[in-house]
């Protein structure tokens, strides 16, 4: 678990940014590959299409490619992992991190913000995030649970 101060510092916001941008360039990818899937006439049923005998070697390279995509996105949730954070949103990519200021609440960043300045009280999205700020007048510190 990280210590204390680890939500907070500058190291964790770099690391979190590298990987979601890893996340949106795959995603972009997906898209692409799969768009080309669909001019050919072929739509995968499934996150990780195998590749049939039938395919085209056009065909398969694209079904390949896709299967190489979601090991790649696998590994970007992975090193999130590693460093404490889940994704909430796939759309935002609101990352979460335990040690939020209330027992069972945890911090939230996305993409573009400075600093992690964010907290919900539960891993939902129906939550409300809320400003660290708005706890300024408590003396409050995140908590690892």
């Amino acid at each position: 678990m990280p210590p204390r101060d680890a939500p907070f510092s500058a190291s964790l916001i770099t690391k979190l940014a590298l990987h979601t941008d890893d996340l949106v360039r795959l995603r972009l990818a997906r898209e692409r590959t799969a768009a080309e899937l669909a001019e050919l006439g072929v739509v995968p049923r499934q996150a990780r299409p195998a590749v049939g005998p039938r395919d085209s070697l056009r065909v398969a390279r694209l079904k390949e490619e896709l299967v190489r995509l979601d090991r790649r996105r696998q590994d970007a949730l992975a090193a999130l992992a590693a460093l404490g954070a889940t994704v909430l949103d796939e759309q935002t990519l609101e990352l979460l991190l335990q040690g939020g200021p209330a027992p069972g609440s945890y911090l939230s960043w996305q993409p573009g913000e400075p600093t992690i300045a964010w907290w919900r009280a539960s891993a939902s999205l129906e939550d409300p995030r809320q400003p660290i700020a708005d706890l300024a007048d408590q003396v409050v510190h995140p908590t690892l649970h």
